[in-house]
């Protein structure tokens, strides 16, 4: 059951028919909406496949992060989902995506919306990357940062990592090499 006090704007519940739905302006101001929500809406579970929907990249270690939040990532753990902030769990729970979604605005203040389009190039950059990521890891354990080059499919971009507060090395955006 949703209680029509947690919803927002863009926050994502489910249908009767189990369809997901974006909360929207329209909606809010239907009397149907408001009339039934209790008994049509229920809460969508997160999962790895909203997170993604969201704007978060799967990195390193099976955390999730975005890049709008960069000390902050999620973490699936069996039924719960971990937040962890520089490196700390803040939090650990299931979650519905529309408490999700109100959650980290509330931490951050930042919206978490569907992501129509995502950048397929960043993804497939990072995929690669990633696995090859060992190979360049600098030996000096007080690095932040490092970079290093790579070609896919003709094309050269280098590839920039970072050290979260964690520890752990974290993609952090590409550039293509001319």
């Amino acid at each position: 059951m949703i209680k029509a006090s947690e919803l927002r704007i863009g926050n994502i519940i489910g249908l009767e028919d189990g369809s997901p739905v974006e909360a929207s302006v329209e909606a809010f101001r239907s009397a149907e909406f408001w009339k039934d929500l209790e008994t049509t809406c229920k809460p969508v579970p997160l999962t790895n496949e909203w997170l993604l929907m969201l704007g978060f990249f799967e990195s390193a270690h099976s955390l999730f992060s975005i890049e709008s939040l960069p000390s902050w990532h999620i973490r699936h753990t069996g039924d719960n989902f971990e937040i962890i902030k520089d490196g700390k769990t803040v939090l650990s729970k299931s979650f519905s995506v529309h408490r999700f979604q109100n959650l980290i605005f509330e931490l951050t203040d930042i919206e978490l919306r569907i992501i129509i389009e995502r950048d397929e190039l960043r993804d497939a950059i990072e995929m690669v990357a990633d696995g090859i990521l060992y190979q360049y890891i600098p030996t000096d354990r007080s690095a932040q940062s490092f970079s290093f080059n790579l070609s896919i499919e003709g094309e050269y971009y280098e590839v920039q990592y970072r050290k979260d507060s964690g520890g752990y090395w974290i993609f952090n955006g590409y550039s293509k090499n001319n």
